[in-house]
């Protein structure tokens, strides 16, 4: 996934993600199965390509990435179903102390 990101290469990056997801689930499926009933339809629709639990044990959080036209569509759909969304990208420069 690192290389995905620094190569700008989205084909990577779902790849990568693809691939964490379908691991964890080998591990314990249960993992994911809090998310699967909204991530589903959107993998169906393809609105999302790739998705995962993040955090210890699911955390109650999941990142999604949307196919390029289907962010809007994903974010009306979840927004419906009562999840939050957190907007989120990457940073070169890493964590900083400030202060």
């Amino acid at each position: 996934m690192a290389n995905g990101l620094q190569q700008d290469r989205r084909d990577l990056v779902v790849s990568s993600l693809r691939r964490v997801c379908e691991g964890v689930d080998m591990i314990d499926p249960t993992i994911h199965d809090p998310f699967r009933g909204v991530v589903m339809p959107l993998i169906e629709s393809g609105s999302i390509v790739a998705w995962k639990a993040l955090g210890a044990g699911g955390g109650g959080c999941s990142a999604l990435l949307c196919s390029p036209t289907g962010k809007e569509y994903a974010t009306q759909y979840i927004e419906d179903e009562g999840w939050q969304i957190l907007d989120w990208d990457f940073d070169e420069q890493g964590v900083q102390v400030i202060g």
